[in-house]
């Protein structure tokens, strides 16, 4: 079954022990890269290059859980640990 348990900027509202099964933690980054200005004339393809970006978002595993891991105490204790 895949649930999203919180999204990043969600407050903490708990702390799970997992008990069976596994939890994937994902981060997801976006990042702009620019698309290059194919043309011969050099003055327009510098007025455009940093007008033409192109925007993605990246989803990459950071860890999984799995039984007996405890996750989201860290956001709880952050004053603490």
């Amino acid at each position: 079954m895949n649930q999203v348990l919180w999204n990043e900027g969600d407050e903490a509202n708990g702390m799970y022990l997992l008990l069976s099964g596994s939890v994937k933690y994902q981060k997801t980054v976006d990042y702009e890269t620019p698309i290059e200005a194919k043309s011969s004339n050099k003055w327009f393809r510098e007025s455009i290059q940093s007008k033409r970006i192109n925007r993605k978002t990246l989803s990459k595993d950071v860890a999984i859980f799995e039984h007996g891991d405890l996750i989201g105490f860290e956001e709880i204790f952050r004053d603490y640990i």
